[in-house]
């Protein structure tokens, strides 16, 4: 009898170890897919745009490469992105990712999202460095609110 249950507890912790090997795999294997299926959709807008490697995984950071813009214009711009129809597509691009906020970046101003909140963060040069700093030393999976208001997408 305790023979078949450690078998049952070993046949358990396999369970575990196989499922969470299987999502890991299908992260590593689809994450370079879903990250240039997002590039694609985003380079529709932004011709110029490229993905930037972060030092957390958890975080997809799309630059625009357009230098001179207000902050009106990011505003906008990602208040248009939120509302798109596709934007659950997007979401779910980001979950297969693993990802749990997107940084956003035009070259003065970064935005920050995080995975399907109805709000959004506009960061300057220096909000970002401060921002910047403070997230890569904080562990995966744990994300800080920058010490900036939130913005509110136009309707």
């Amino acid at each position: 009898m305790a023979q078949q249950e450690k078998n049952n507890q070993s046949s358990a912790i396999w369970t575990i170890l196989r499922t969470s090997i299987i999502g890991r795999a299908i992260n590593v294997l689809a994450g370079p897919f879903v990250d240039a299926q997002i590039l694609n959709v985003i380079q529709e807008y932004f011709p110029k745009a490229r993905l930037i490697t972060h030092t957390r995984t958890d975080i997809l950071h799309i630059e625009t490469r357009l230098s001179h813009v207000t902050n009106k214009f990011v505003h906008t711009t990602f208040s248009v992105i939120l509302k798109d129809p596709q934007i659950d597509e997007l979401c779910l691009a980001m979950e297969v990712g693993g990802y749990k906020a997107l940084i956003f970046g035009f070259t003065p101003v970064k935005v920050l999202w995080f995975l399907r909140a109805k709000d959004f963060y506009l960061l300057n040069t220096e909000a970002w460095e401060n921002y910047h700093l403070c997230l890569d030393n904080t562990e995966i999976g744990e994300l800080l609110i920058p010490e900036v208001e939130v913005s509110q997408p136009l309707d």
